[in-house]
């Protein structure tokens, strides 16, 4: 038997002996006792009509049927009913004597004002003999509805009244979920609306014919002002709407400090926000102060821990901490790091200001293309350059690049307005130092229309050498590196060219080169449109393409011509005698580069490209698709460009002919750019071919051809420092370049 039961008092059991067919037991009410402190048995007292102290009388909630055999009796004990140790329970009929008798475990029951308690239900399961000549009935003047009707017909009169999406209008900028929670007896979950005006739906009009659809500016026009001339104020309020926790809602989390750093011994507050949520929404957080590990981004030891929970109120919830108190030791750099668990999932990390070494802290917490000027810098900042006593640590924050505007001048110099008396500057490093990266060489070219000969071929140039990262101009620089100092990657080598022995005598080459990362240029493919606008060499007005909706697959720039051509005689465009060349030197044959799918001109950052052949019986989809050079970014190198001959003149039997089985003519090209701190690559043939007149390439080598220009070298490197500078590599710090 179990610890706690009722059993049928002697009285229950007289009644259920002697009923007959038809006769009633009603249990009208549940009786609760302390038994004066005196737990007993319900054995010994089924002889007993009443508790042994009474001190609640409750009315029975439910009466349900298990079977025939089996009821389930339930009564709800109020809030405001407590104050004593449960230890006798009772069920009585109507004429107050119990018909059941029980035990409880003796527990307290507090009461609401004792800062506890609540409504407790109470669930007696009895049984009988023969319940089908018993009837168990409640009184109907004391349970007039079973708990399930009354959540049933309640939800149904929420959904009608306060369905999910029912705004709430309020000038008080407060959740109202505690309100309705109260008012309405359940979990309610509210939502703020910002920013939005309410238009009710349309079946009619498809732009407003359902909900949630955006309407932006419809409806705002002046036909609309015409047709309502009237001005009607539109007025702000505070709008919340209800809403359903089982769907999606985005909120945005967000965390701030109200510090960039912090000095030690001082305090930082950080504030949480989050959109469409209701107030509640419990945190969990943890505060860490010590060194930062840039692997992982934590701090794996610190010095101090603090973690706790807030409660989201009106979208936001605020932490303070305070760091450590100044221990006048120099110490390495510190930071604060706050993490939030989910749902919001957020991490800060702030400085710490090292007030031991006595050192003037700056931070560069900026990415810039345009290098620092230290002195320049510090003056920015403090309104002056630093004083002769002044011991200066610039921190470059993790995550940012500092970046020299050109091969010239390097990311990071003291400046020449850094003073003679003032004390040599110190770099901590925790971002990325970088020298600009070299421009690609250009490839062989020629200036005169036809086939050009090997005097009248200008030869490669060799790529540009990459950007210092740190320059000393005059005082000691140290540099404490726990990440990245790299000079700029080298531009990538010119390709040569050579003329093919024999009959025809093409002049193969042309492929243009990648600049050095990071942001070194390319120089495009030769005699390509793109190469011809940023040509310098060339010393005319340039062409521009005409506009009238075709499209020109070679342009002629001649001292006494200039035209667009056009396959066939019809359509060619010929340019005012202002668009001569200025000399026979001056001449060019230029290709205009299409799609690779299209006639049509490829414009923009693009990589694949055709053209058309010298004679125009080769449209793009039967030419070889060609690689124009790039451009470097940030952390990629730009590539070379494949082109397979120096002018338009040598491009039918190049484009036409049948390589061998495998053969890619495109892999001879400019050189690739460097990635950071690496040099760039020389342009290269992959293999050298003869041209026959039956169209085929076969492979021969230099010692074969008419004349051969080699390729240029790559750039290189540019200088991971110069001058007076001492790096020293920590955790972490990798430098890369000469």
């Amino acid at each position: 038997m179990a610890n706690y039961y009722v059993l049928l008092t002697d009285h229950g059991k007289s009644f259920i002996a002697n009923a007959q067919a038809g006769s009633q037991l009603a249990l009208t009410h549940v009786v609760l006792g302390d038994a004066n402190g005196q737990p007993y048995l319900p054995e010994s007292r089924l002889n007993e009509t009443n508790l042994v102290h009474q001190t609640a009388k409750l009315p029975v909630a439910s009466i349900k049927v298990i079977n025939d055999t089996t009821a389930e009796v339930s009564a709800v004990v109020p809030s405001n009913v407590g104050g004593w140790n449960l230890h006798e329970v009772g069920i009585t009929d109507s004429s107050g004597k119990l018909v059941y008798v029980g035990n409880f475990h003796g527990g307290y029951r507090p009461t609401l004002t004792e800062g506890a308690g609540g409504d407790m239900e109470l669930v007696f399961t009895i049984t009988a003999d023969n319940l089908a000549t018993v009837v168990i009935e409640m009184d109907g003047n004391v349970v007039t509805a079973t708990r399930d009707w009354v959540n049933e017909r309640f939800q149904f009169l929420l959904r009608t009244l306060i369905p999910y999406g029912y705004l709430y209008h309020t000038h008080t900028a407060v959740n109202p979920k505690p309100l309705f929670d109260e008012l309405l007896g359940t979990d309610t979950q509210w939502r703020r609306i910002e920013g939005q005006s309410i238009v009710a739906t349309d079946p009619d009009d498809t732009y407003i014919s359902d909900i949630g659809i955006v309407l932006g500016q419809k409806g705002m026009t002046n036909l609309a002002n015409a047709q309502r001339p009237n001005v009607y104020p539109l007025r702000t309020t505070h709008i919340f709407e209800r809403y359903d926790p089982s769907t999606v809602v985005e909120t945005v989390w967000n965390v701030v400090a109200n510090k960039t750093s912090i000095n030690e011994g001082d305090a930082v507050r950080f504030t949480i926000t989050a959109n469409n949520l209701p107030d509640g929404q419990i945190l969990n957080w943890t505060v860490k102060e010590g060194t930062l590990n840039s692997a992982s981004n934590d701090i794996t030891s610190p010095d101090k821990t603090d973690s706790g929970t807030v409660i989201l109120n009106n979208g936001q919830a605020v932490i303070n901490f305070t760091t450590t108190s100044d221990d006048n030791e120099a110490e390495p750099q510190k930071h604060v790091r706050l993490t939030v668990g989910a749902p919001a999932n957020l991490s800060i990390n702030v400085p710490v200001n090292d007030a031991g070494h006595n050192e003037t802290v700056l931070h560069i917490s900026q990415s810039t293309s345009e290098g620092i000027d230290l002195a320049e810098y510090y003056k920015a900042q403090s309104g002056s350059y630093p004083a002769a006593t002044d011991t200066v640590r610039f921190i470059v924050d993790a995550g940012v690049d500092i970046i020299a505007p050109n091969t010239a001048t390097p990311a990071i110099t003291e400046g020449v307005n850094w003073p003679t008396g003032a004390n040599d500057p110190i770099i901590e490093n925790r971002g990325r130092i970088l020298g600009r990266g070299g421009d690609g060489g250009r490839s062989a070219y020629s200036r005169t229309t036809g086939n050009p000969s090997q005097s009248t071929t200008r030869p490669p140039v060799a790529g540009g050498n990459g950007g210092n990262a740190i320059k000393s101009l005059a005082r000691a620089i140290v540099v404490e590196n726990f990440n990245l100092v790299a000079g700029g990657g080298g531009g990538g080598g010119g390709l040569g060219a050579y003329e093919t022995a024999g009959s025809f005598n093409f002049v193969v080459g042309g492929g243009g080169t990648g600049g050095g990362a990071p942001y070194g240029k390319r120089s495009p493919n030769e005699s390509t449109y793109s190469m011809y606008l940023a040509d310098e060499a060339f010393t005319g007005q340039k062409l521009p393409l005409p506009n009238d909706g075709k499209f020109y697959k070679i342009l002629n720039q001649a001292v006494d011509q200039a035209f667009a051509n056009w396959p066939g005689s019809d359509g060619d465009y010929y340019y005012d005698a202002s668009y001569h060349a200025p000399s026979a030197n001056e001449e060019r044959y230029i290709f205009v580069e299409i799609k690779p799918t299209s006639l049509s001109q490829a414009t923009g950052s693009f990589r694949d490209y055709r053209v058309s052949g010298w004679t125009g019986e080769m449209p793009a989809g039967g030419s070889v698709v060609l690689k124009m050079s790039q451009d470097a970014g940030l952390n990629s190198a730009g590539l070379g460009g494949a082109n397979l001959a120096i002018n338009p003149a040598s491009y039918h039997s190049t484009q036409s002919s049948i390589y061998p089985e495998a053969d890619d003519p495109t892999l001879s090209q400019g050189g690739n750019g460097g990635s950071l701190g690496e040099s760039g690559q020389s342009g290269t043939f992959d293999k050298i071919y003869q041209y026959s007149g039956s169209g085929e390439a076969t492979q021969t080598t230099s010692s074969n051809t008419s004349w051969y220009i080699p390729p240029a070298t790559g750039g290189l490197a540019g200088y991971i420092k110069q001058g007076n500078v001492t790096i020293n590599n920590l955790s972490g710090g990798i430098t890369k370049g000469r």
